[in-house]
């Protein structure tokens, strides 16, 4: 599975995917349709080798000595952090160990810019002492060396297809980075490549990183920022994001997604024939960032009608399908002629049908500020442990919300509110030292992006009206089981 897969991608005689055969967006490509099936079909193996993997990393002893050999490179480059990090520690210095993982965080590399970027995009799910620091993790990952790039795209089988490659990157993360491209057909793509070595850097930090935060955490202090829960997620994302074969998997699952859903979101395809574990080919996607308000609305789109789209392609796909883009950030939202674009889908959350009833019990007792509902629905989604001391938890809950404040939900300036709702929850869990899903952050994280973008985009919206509307309509087409369109002021 490695290898460039290339005559299975284009055998005509392949039984297609139901979902594929009623698809436009797939038969857009010559030979998507059956490379779109093959990816489907892998989905399951493809999600267990990632688990594997997260289980693997999560695994390495801190005597190992790829750990060992990696603290004498960090303590190299980082400087004083090292010590600055144990002295916090054995202080319990909450705001000392997160001063000193941020400064790491610039200098040490993928693993540590990886942990920063996902610390600083769950801001209003942490503290802000915990998200603030971090936030120059968002630009701070250099490009790989071109060299090595070059060697991973020829074993990869890609670059015998490839008349040209920019090699100055588009885009690089701690993963894997993005180059601009010409297939030797003539067709304008990108071309994703995983950072070589990345997985033994990541397995390498983790072996020291999680014990040490665990340490720290014998501190309430320190544990009320559940560093070390906020590590074990990153790693168990970067295990699904490692294998490019998994993100072109998540692509078609969301482009079908949304195509059901009738939300106007692009999505690049994947290219056929042209996707490894390593090196994927996709298309290529103008635009510029939605991050850019003033160019991104040049193009002459409502700008109420690109929210509605984000939201009804989040939403309806999430409680719908169970699937949803789960690393939504202004980065990762393109604005071009046709509306919304969508990129970056190495990760992605998915519910089982369980967890989705009960994040919409979640939501509509959220609305209805119950807390035994609320309560029940946490349970029910698996962030409580069946012992869970329920009282003192829903004590930690905020008070239900008076009557003024219930009429000011209503009304654009009172969006942020379910946002806070939903946010406060994840925090007040992870303080009482539960296990937060991993799903529910992400979900709780697409809700903080949604409402930033509604204030930027939209600051007339709804918002409570707008999701209430969708949950409501989504809770009466799961009762129904013929097929229900989101309402016509939600369809742009």
């Amino acid at each position: 599975m490695g290898g460039v897969a290339r005559p299975a991608h284009y055998d005509a005689a392949v039984e297609l995917d139901p979902r594929v055969q009623a698809s436009s967006w797939a038969h857009r490509i010559d030979g998507l349709p059956a490379t779109a099936t093959s990816l489907l079909a892998q989905l399951p193996e493809l999600l267990d080798a990632a688990e594997g993997r997260a289980t693997s990393i999560l695994s390495v002893s801190p005597i190992d000595p790829r750990a060992v050999l990696r603290v004498a490179d960090l303590a190299g480059r980082a400087g004083r952090a090292g010590p600055e990090i144990l002295g916090a520690v054995r202080k319990g210095s909450a705001p000392g160990v997160v001063a000193a993982l941020a400064r790491v965080a610039l200098e040490g590399g993928p693993t540590y810019v990886k942990l920063g970027q996902l610390i600083a995009s769950t801001q209003g799910l942490v503290p802000s002492w915990v998200a603030e620091p971090f936030a120059g993790a968002r630009d701070a990952v250099p490009p790989a060396p071109v060299r090595a790039v070059e060697r991973t795209l020829r074993r990869s089988g890609v670059l015998e297809h490839v008349a040209s490659w920019d090699r100055e990157p588009l885009a690089s993360a701690s993963v894997a980075q993005v180059h601009r491209a010409r297939l030797r057909d003539g067709r304008e793509v990108v071309l994703k490549v995983r950072r070589p070595g990345i997985v033994s850097t990541v397995a390498a930090d983790a072996a020291y990183l999680l014990p040490l935060l665990r340490l720290a955490e014998t501190d309430d202090r320190v544990r009320v920022a559940n560093l070390s829960g906020t590590v074990e997620l990153m790693i168990r994302l970067f295990a699904q994001e490692a294998d490019l074969r998994l993100e072109a998997a998540n692509v078609v699952e969301l482009a079908l997604a949304f195509e059901r859903a009738g939300a106007a979101l692009q999505v690049p395809a994947p290219i056929p024939g042209l996707v490894t574990k390593r090196v994927m080919a996709l298309e290529f996607v103008p635009g510029p960032s939605a991050a850019d308000v003033e160019t991104a609305l040049t193009y002459g789109h409502a700008a109420e009608d690109l929210v509605q789209a984000a939201v009804v392609g989040t939403l309806h796909t999430t409680l719908v399908d169970g699937v949803f883009h789960g690393d939504l950030h202004l980065g990762n939202v393109l604005i071009n002629e046709g509306g919304l674009a969508l990129i970056d889908f190495g990760i992605v959350g998915r519910l089982e049908p369980g967890q989705r009833a009960a994040l919409l019990q979640l939501l509509q007792a959220a609305f209805a500020e119950d807390r035994s509902a609320v309560l029940a629905a946490l349970r029910a989604f698996g962030a409580l442990p069946p012992d869970a001391d329920v009282a003192t938890l829903e004590a930690a809950l905020p008070p239900p919300p008076t009557m003024e404040e219930r009429m000011a939900m209503l009304q654009p300036e009172g969006r942020g509110m379910l946002r806070d709702r939903m946010t406060t929850l994840v925090r007040t869990l992870a303080a009482s030292g539960f296990r937060v899903p991993p799903e529910l952050t992400l979900f709780a994280k697409n809700l903080v992006y949604l409402s930033d973008a509604a204030d930027r985009y939209a600051p007339d919206l709804s918002w409570i009206e707008t999701v209430g509307d969708l949950v409501l309509t989504t809770v009466g087409s799961l009762a129904d089981p013929s097929p229900t369109p989101p309402p016509d002021h939600l369809t742009p």
